[in-house]
């Protein structure tokens, strides 16, 4: 071989040992990045935390040492025959076993009240997060990953919390162990050391493998979710296509990638078990050898002897555990990872009342959790302390439309815009019509008006001011929408309606009911208002649906109410119903409704009609 070549070859050599050294070096700092991530979970709460790792500290001193130095006295006043310190070792011997008790027991308890805490706190955090999240986060995320991120990944977590917790009460044990050992012999110490070491390295070097089996599993269980959530979303479609073998099949290929995962996870933690195990047997095997033939050499009394073997227990079973512990830890890290990120996606800048007070049942410090809980009172929850106090858009400024789109393009991917420099207005206690082909933009329109989306190029104003300086609640508090599939929230009827206005009283509903029609079919279910709905509203027909519907918008009064196909999927005499609803609705308010539907469209004062993006204006 040549010099040149050598040359090459070395510098090869060294090229690629440096990028493992860089590479081993970059896993360290990601791996402590990673326990920085989960602990940043426990928020507020780290001070109590802490508090719980050093009563398990404590816990195991007497467990270890303390109990160690008991049975040393004791095997000794046996040996001499002494019953006075028999009795004497006896006594601290279950003083000992006193403290170790009251103190784990307290350790524990408090430790599963901070993490059950930190777990609800956490949830939500990422339920408030998604809920105020923009719609084109929906767009590109499935409603079964946030499902399994508030469930699945949150108890991960917290499990990895209290995997740390053990970890570092159990490194504490370790010390106080080894520091009774060397005052004891430290030639035994010295053996345990070594030993010790070896334990720890062989379930160290499961770590890695487990790591990424982990984040597999944590993957596949999201899959797996998200696969659940949406066949029993679609379950009546699936059934009246005798489709259940199809989709079934489909979900199962999911579970079956979970099966094989979490099988795969099971060998490598089996594996690591076993080794561990082999290593801890052979460990305490040679530190008995060691403590007997220093105690045969004059070295260790007896009774030093047995409380070596007691303290010499513990550390190796520690030490061997260190190694699972840190691979546990490691399954849970990637839940922590994707919880921050959730708590990390960008949220609509909805504005919050400053007078808005928060009642939180547990302490909170963090400045996004508290926004998070002023949004959850704010949006009319039971717990609300001050009624939302609405500003005056645009005050005293004179206006002659109450909707203007003013030359808006929007698409939802680049270069492939929905609308094209799109113009109309409409008027107070104006009905108007929007019909175009299917997909060629009509609910778009509805989501801009909203800011669910925000336009690239043009100007909406809502009366004469442009919507994106009108506060999010302002802005939607003055606009109602019923959509095209009617949802109903779980709960009664008079809970449905009043979804949007929490302060409304029974009269308010049924007057909202009446103007909707549907105030006669509510009076003739079991209970009335206060009846109980199915899932989905499932007890009540796709009419019934969605003129609750309608009347938890006409509760809303707002003064631009969107209608989006309100009568594709009822049949005639709802569609009539609906129809008189909304014309009685519109001679107060502005009414802007999307359908295909004549009877609906019928009685529009403006037709505008969309196509290729822009929208011509008939009145």
């Amino acid at each position: 071989m040549s010099l040149e070549q050598r040359l090459k070859d070395d510098k090869a050599k060294h090229k690629k040992g440096k990028s493992l050294e860089v590479g081993k070096s970059e896993k360290r700092s990601n791996a402590w990045k990673d326990i920085r991530d989960l602990l940043s979970l426990l928020g507020s709460y780290w001070p109590l935390y802490v508090i719980c790792i050093l009563l398990a500290i404590c816990g195991n001193l007497a467990y270890g040492p303390g109990i160690a130095y008991c049975l040393a006295i004791l095997t000794d006043s046996i040996t001499a025959r002494d019953m006075a310190l028999v009795l004497k070792s006896a006594r601290l011997l279950g003083l000992m076993a006193l403290a170790m008790g009251v103190l784990s027991g307290l350790s524990l308890f408090l430790s599963e009240w901070t993490l059950e805490t930190v777990a609800l706190n956490t949830r939500r955090k990422v339920m408030s997060r998604a809920l105020r999240t923009s719609m084109s986060y929906w767009h590109t995320h499935k409603t079964g990953d946030t499902v399994s991120l508030i469930i699945n990944d949150t108890e991960t977590a917290k499990q990895g919390l209290s995997s740390l917790f053990g970890l570092v009460g159990n490194v504490g044990l370790i010390v106080s162990c080894m520091i009774t050992l060397i005052a004891w012999g430290p030639v035994t110490a010295v053996a345990l050391i070594i030993l010790a070491a070896l334990c720890m390295f062989v379930g160290a070097r499961f770590a890695t493998p487990v790591g990424k089996v982990s984040d597999e599993y944590q993957a596949e269980m999201a899959n797996t979710t998200s696969a659940a959530t949406e066949l029993f979303s679609g379950i009546a479609i699936v059934k009246s296509l005798k489709a259940e073998p199809v989709a079934l099949g489909r979900v199962l290929r999911t579970v079956d990638r979970l099966y094989d995962v979490a099988r795969q996870r099971g060998r490598v933690l089996g594996l690591q078990q076993g080794a561990v195990g082999i290593a801890q047997g052979l460990a305490f095997a040679g530190v008995f050898i060691v403590a007997a033939l220093v105690t045969v050499q004059g070295g260790m009394t007896v009774g030093q002897a047995i409380g070596v073997m007691q303290l010499a227990s513990l550390p190796l079973s520690v030490f061997g555990s260190l190694g699972q512990s840190w691979a546990s830890i490691q399954q849970n890290l990637a839940a922590s990872r994707r919880l921050l990120t959730a708590m990390e996606i960008s949220v609509e800048p909805v504005e919050q009342d400053a007078q808005d007070a928060v009642a939180l049942p547990v302490s909170q410090d963090d400045a996004d959790l508290q926004a998070d809980a002023r949004f959850a009172l704010d949006a009319g929850g039971p717990e609300s302390l001050h009624p939302v106090t609405h500003a005056v858009v645009h005050p005293g400024a004179p206006y002659e439309y109450v909707l203007e789109f003013d030359s808006v393009t929007f698409g939802y991917e680049p270069g492939k815009p929905v609308l094209q420099e799109a113009s109309f207005r409409l008027k107070e206690n104006e009905k108007a019509a929007l019909v175009g082909p299917s997909g060629g933009g009509k609910s778009s329109v509805l989501r801009l008006i909203q800011r669910f989306y925000e336009p690239l190029e043009g100007t909406i104003r809502f009366r004469g001011t442009d919507i994106s300086h009108i506060p999010l609640r302002e802005l939607r508090s003055r606009i109602g929408l019923v959509t095209q599939e009617p949802f109903i929230f779980p709960g009664t009827v008079r809970d449905n309606i009043a979804m949007g206005n929490a302060h409304a009283s029974l009269d308010e509903i049924v007057a909202a009911a009446k103007l909707a029609n549907a105030h006669e079919f509510i009076t003739r279910l079991p209970q009335g208002y206060d009846t109980l709905l199915d899932e989905r509203g499932g007890n009540l027909s796709g009419g019934q649906k969605q003129r609750i519907c309608l009347a938890r918008a006409f509760l809303k009064d707002a003064e631009l109410l969107l209608l989006d196909e309100p009568t594709s999927a009822v049949d005639a005499e709802s569609e009539a119903l609906i129809r008189q609803s909304v014309d009685e609705y519109a001679s107060r308010k502005t009414v802007l409704v999307v359908s295909h539907t004549e009877g609906v469209v019928e009685g529009a004062s403006v037709i505008l009609s969309l196509a290729d993006g822009k929208i011509s204006e008939e009145r």
